[in-house]
């Protein structure tokens, strides 16, 4: 990770002395913007579906056939982007930060909090244009700095410890570094177009894991420590602006990512494994003159419970109808 670093830091003192520079500050840029499929992404959007499992210990009984709602409030904030016109080379920085957060809304006794996600970061990374009717463009995102961490809905620690034998507050919290490679990143492109992106994440503090635990929210309990560092995943993006059912104002969106990733275990009965998660996204954003444009998705998610603690649990779906602010 630091030689790679270190080579990002030698291709922007390459580009200092050039002639041809076009610097922009504080600017927000469409250049390697997060994709809808990602799992944790900057996005403004709200998405109500229904999902097949919770853990063992949620207080309501028969969920399964009411629509759940989760939200998700983004933002990046700009920093510094560059573009060298004469080597048709762009590179972009922007902090993200967002919280996520999944409710029972129609659930009785009250709209109960499930849980909610923090996260924070920071990305930068570079694509070089190419004139070429399948290649377009291809660079690297690289993620140096990502922290996420996650709180318990309070109705369900306080039903956890009151009735549920051997219940268990797990505290997520961690920090990674990511780098992924980036083919036809759609950027400002016009019409139809197919992007991927391939990429690691990994733990900074491999030692720490994605949790730690306190005595008492375990109640003594023994919880082995995380096993697994890594994850990876690809993303597909497909974008259509002509043919049927769509136009530059009216733009199809197809996108979907595949992650592997740990399967955590809070129970040294239960051996920690690995599991594919799939996210996938389909329908259509209008474009407007800006860069925030609304959208309206179908989304189907399966996998690993992606919200907090609850990471330990597989075989999960999530279906429903995303409205996006994309």
């Amino acid at each position: 990770m630091r030689t790679i670093f270190f080579l990002l830091c030698v291709l922007l003192c390459r580009w200092l002395p050039a002639q041809d520079l076009e610097w922009a500050f504080f600017n927000l840029s469409p250049t390697l913007k997060p994709q809808l499929s990602e799992i944790r992404n900057p996005l403004i959007k709200t998405e109500v579906g229904f999902i097949n499992k919770l853990d063992n210990s949620y207080f309501v009984d028969e969920f399964t056939h009411r629509p759940f709602v989760e939200s998700n409030l983004g933002f990046r904030l700009p920093l510094i982007s560059l573009k060298d016109h004469r080597k048709s080379v762009k590179w972009v920085s922007s902090g993200v930060l967002g919280n996520n957060v999944l409710v029972d809304l129609f659930g009785p006794p009250t709209a109960a909090v499930i849980n909610t996600d923090y996260f924070f970061g920071f990305r930068t990374g570079g694509i070089k244009y190419f004139d070429h009717p399948l290649v377009r463009n291809a660079g690297i995102m690289v993620v140096p700095y990502f922290h996420e961490s996650a709180h318990l809905g309070d109705e369900f620690s306080l039903h956890g410890y009151q009735t549920v034998p051997g219940f268990k507050r797990i505290n997520i919290s961690y920090e990674t570094w990511e780098v992924a490679a980036v083919i036809n990143d759609p950027d400002t492109l016009i019409g139809n177009l197919i992007s991927l992106t391939a990429g690691v994440q990994g733990l900074w503090k491999p030692n720490e894991g994605y949790y730690f635990t306190d005595s008492l929210e375990v109640q003594g309990a023994y919880v082995p420590d995380c096993e697994n560092r890594f994850e990876f995943y690809a993303r597909l993006n497909l974008q259509r602006t002509s043919g049927l059912f769509c136009s530059p104002r009216w733009i199809n969106i197809l996108s979907a990512e595949v992650r592997n990733r740990a399967k955590l275990s809070y129970d040294p009965s239960i051996p920690e494994t690995r599991a594919w998660n799939y996210n996938v996204y389909f329908g259509w954003m209008l474009q407007t003159n800006n860069h925030k444009n609304p959208g309206l998705f179908l989304r189907y998610y399966s996998g690993i419970i992606p919200h907090g603690q609850f990471r330990n649990t597989g075989q999960f779906r999530f279906i429903g109808v995303s409205l996006v602010y994309y």
